[in-house]
């Protein structure tokens, strides 16, 4: 890389020092920004964690303070065995939506766009036109839920899972 040099009064410098000079001042900006938000992010979880360990009538107070007494776990247990372990069933429930509808929307929209991608057709301006109608058109939930109904799906973990692979398809297929 050549460099330009040019004597002044005071010395040498080439262009790489001034470009050197012109980035510090970003980089500060940038590592102070990533502090800030650093901040920002953690305290909330920090508190959320110090409220949790501590006894149930310390943490009715909502100090940010050491807790006199170290019982996370036992709290954690408590909040986990409270009736009759719903926390525990509605995590496994949403892990089992989020991974069926993911899988099937990636596997759907891939489909969909290769095809669309690779085939021409007069029908590509109109098939463009609804995917990005998809995105557009708010969902309209009362007759989802009609339908959903007719079909004995309202309420049900596979009605749950074709609504979120219909919401999702059409910014999937573009991402394809």
């Amino acid at each position: 890389m050549a460099t330009i040099t040019t004597t002044t009064t005071t010395g040498t410098t080439t262009s790489s020092d001034n470009r050197r000079k012109r980035n510090t001042g970003g980089l500060i900006i940038g590592i102070a920004a990533i502090v800030i938000s650093a901040i920002f992010f953690v305290v909330p979880f920090v508190f959320i964690l110090l409220i949790a360990s501590k006894p149930v009538a310390e943490a009715n107070l909502l100090e940010f303070s050491w807790p006199s007494n170290f019982v996370l776990f036992d709290n954690l247990a408590q909040a986990f065995a409270a009736r009759d372990y719903l926390m525990v069933i509605a995590f496994i429930n949403s892990v089992i939506l989020t991974v069926v509808s993911v899988a099937a929307i990636v596997i759907f929209s891939a489909m969909v766009a290769y095809v669309w991608q690779r085939r021409a057709s007069r029908l590509n301006p109109l098939i463009s036109m609804l995917i990005l109608a998809g995105l557009i058109v708010p969902p309209a939930i009362v007759p989802t839920i009609w339908v959903l109904q007719g079909l004995g799906l309202f309420k049900t973990m596979p009605g749950l899972i074709l609504i979120e692979i219909a919401y999702g398809l059409p910014f999937c297929v573009l991402l394809f």
